[in-house]
């Protein structure tokens, strides 16, 4: 819950200072491009042949590295690594599920982008599989030069036994 409580003071201190990002200060969207992203979310596993499904609160940090072939198009290496509480086990020790792969953003307008990749995930307890992700975010804070924003991202990974997918809401950074 700390860290929820930093998320919500952060955001609501980046709106308040914000003022003049709300002007119509226009983003010059052009080469190399770095995003950062902290959020929380909900996370489901499902084991092949099991008829549960769990679900937990989970933290996710996220960074981006990419290049702007557009004004509005980006391709990304992107990296995350979401953290959970053990839930197969009588340990109370996180699980950590990692993903890199390849991603696209594209904004549909100044504020709005909507974005989606598909990579390398890894569960490092239980192997490795496939990761998907899709996600689309709000930059409410925007800058000639780099924006903050608020992210949703939906994703799934097919695991070696089972499978997860989730959702998370976080707070973004990107510099372009």
């Amino acid at each position: 819950m700390k860290h929820l409580a930093v998320i919500c003071i952060c955001v609501g201190l980046a709106i308040l200072t914000s003022e003049n990002a709300w002007a119509n200060e226009k983003p010059e969207r052009d080469g190399f491009t770095l995003e950062l992203g902290f959020g929380f979310g909900f996370w489901q596993i499902a084991r092949t042949g099991e008829d549960a499904v769990l679900q937990v609160l989970h933290e996710q940090y996220s960074v981006g590295i990419g290049y702007f072939i557009s004004h509005s198009t980006a391709i990304l290496l992107r990296a995350s690594q979401p953290s959970v509480i053990a839930l197969y086990n009588d340990s109370d020790d996180p699980v950590y599920h990692f993903f890199v792969g390849a991603n696209v953003q594209h904004w549909i307008h100044d504020r709005i982008y909507l974005g989606g990749g598909i990579g390398f995930a890894e569960n490092l307890d239980d192997g490795e599989g496939v990761g998907l992700n899709f996600r689309a975010g709000f930059s409410f804070a925007q800058w000639k030069n780099h924006s903050l924003r608020i992210g949703f991202e939906v994703y799934a990974r097919l695991m070696n036994g089972y499978t997860t997918w989730g959702e998370i809401v976080s707070v973004e950074w990107q510099w372009f």
